[in-house]
């Protein structure tokens, strides 16, 4: 199942889990909390235009739903690849090759000649 996720779908939350950002669901499991993992793409092999993501990740609240439910629930581990698919394409679009709202430009910087 494809969804047509919004940026009203989703928000970046802190994380005081590790240092990446969360994601928080605003409208299918609304409250629910998590951070992606591992991403990896892989062009698939009947058509080179397209690509499968396949990623980790990991709930950091579960609000009212169960996790173990969650994890075998096909339409929810869907959900979560259309949001990161939106979430990079308006990374792309928006020229930010970013994700998260993280303003610091760390990673950016030089390397010293010292």
């Amino acid at each position: 199942m494809r969804y047509n996720i919004s940026l009203e779908d989703y928000s970046f939350v802190d994380n005081n889990v590790n240092e990446m950002w969360a994601i928080r669901l605003n409208d299918k499991w609304p409250g629910l909390v998590y951070c992606y993992g591992k991403v990896t793409a892989q062009l698939l092999e009947d058509n080179s235009d397209q690509a499968s993501l396949k990623f980790q990740y990991q709930i950091i609240d579960e609000g009212d739903y169960d996790k173990d439910e969650l994890a075998k629930d096909p339409n929810f581990n869907d959900y979560l690849g259309d949001v990161l698919s939106h979430i990079i394409q308006d990374a792309f679009d928006n020229e930010k090759y970013r994700i998260g709202n993280d303003d610091s430009n760390d990673s950016a910087k030089e390397p010293s000649n010292q």
